[in-house]
């Protein structure tokens, strides 16, 4: 396997501004793995000029990287909530953590039997909603995350194909795939109140689209919903940004790829100016992709290090 994606830096959640001298400069909270192969939580610069800031180190957890969206935080109470694995047993729980005060406030263990994902952050409560899949279905729950009392409200016959939050409207967007297409659903609270059916607009019919889960995302300058998908050609692959279009019913291609064979493997939208930031790694550097969401075109490409994996809004 590459080094450099075994060295695993997964930003996760939410910009922060650290002091008024670093005014100028994006930051978000993530997490990344160090040399000695623990993960750590703190700060990293989605510019590329800051070095990451470690403000917690997760000694008895590891995560392990899928498309699944496996965590998201709250930006009201600033608890981050993911599912991981213990390093001894490998056993799996959901923990949550107080990006205010950097320590790990609630840990609960799930088993390994279900496995969730597609965690979405309720910003008008303490809860998220994810998905649970348990072999068989889909669970569609609203999770309180020091409990994990959970409700659910929808059950889905399909593959999990992405989830977020759009806070426009106020509502919880489920992509899901079956044998009939790519779905949609659309709920408030936890009544379902749409269902869309999307198809892939815009690309050139002799590459494939690799059939895995949309990664989606909220650009909150522009209010839509964007994703990512990986293209083949024959040869080589990229990844590219792609537009939900709900008018329409449509996945649209964007100006908004990889470039030099450069694996993409998250994004994160800059929540008030109208750009979205990709990390992407090649056999010898990792890097941040920037992009402008509104043109939907690509910006710049900074080198940076360590990679980050994961990103949630």
């Amino acid at each position: 396997m590459n080094k450099l994606f075994l060295s695993l830096f997964i930003v996760l959640f939410t910009f922060n501004q650290l002091s008024s001298a670093q005014s100028s400069y994006n930051y978000a909270i993530g997490i990344w793995k160090d040399d000695n192969s623990l993960f750590n939580v703190g700060y990293v610069d989605l510019n590329g000029v800051n070095a990451a800031q470690s403000k917690l180190v997760l000694e008895r957890y590891y995560l392990t990287y899928n498309t699944y969206q496996q965590g998201t935080i709250n930006k009201n109470t600033q608890i981050l909530t993911m599912a991981v694995q213990e390093w001894k047993t490998n056993d799996n729980y959901i923990i949550s953590i107080d990006c205010g005060q950097w320590s790990i406030v609630s840990e609960i263990f799930i088993g390994d039997s279900d496995k969730y994902g597609g965690f979405a952050a309720d910003p008008y409560s303490n809860n998220f909603y994810v998905t649970m899949n348990n072999g068989t279905s889909i669970f569609v729950q609203k999770v309180n995350p020091f409990t994990l009392f959970s409700v659910s409200f929808g059950i889905l016959d399909g593959q999990f194909f992405g989830s977020v939050y759009n806070p426009v409207v106020d509502s919880l967007f489920v992509a899901l795939q079956n044998s009939s297409g790519i779905y949609v659903n659309i709920y408030q609270n936890t009544d379902l109140i749409a269902v869309k059916k999307f198809t892939y607009s815009g690309f050139d019919p002799s590459v494939q689209i690799l059939n895995q889960p949309l990664r989606l995302f909220f650009s909150p300058a522009t209010s839509s919903v964007f994703g990512s998908v990986t293209v083949y050609d024959g040869q080589s692959s990229e990844n590219v940004l792609v537009y939900l279009n709900f008018l329409s019913g449509t996945i649209q291609s964007t100006n908004m790829n990889s470039v030099d064979n450069d694996q993409i493997v998250s994004t994160i939208a800059d929540p008030k100016a109208p750009f979205a930031y990709s990390f992407g790694y090649s056999n010898t550097d990792t890097f941040i992709y920037k992009y402008n969401t509104l043109l939907g075109t690509f910006v710049s490409k900074t080198n940076y290090s360590p990679l980050a994996v994961y990103l949630y809004e």
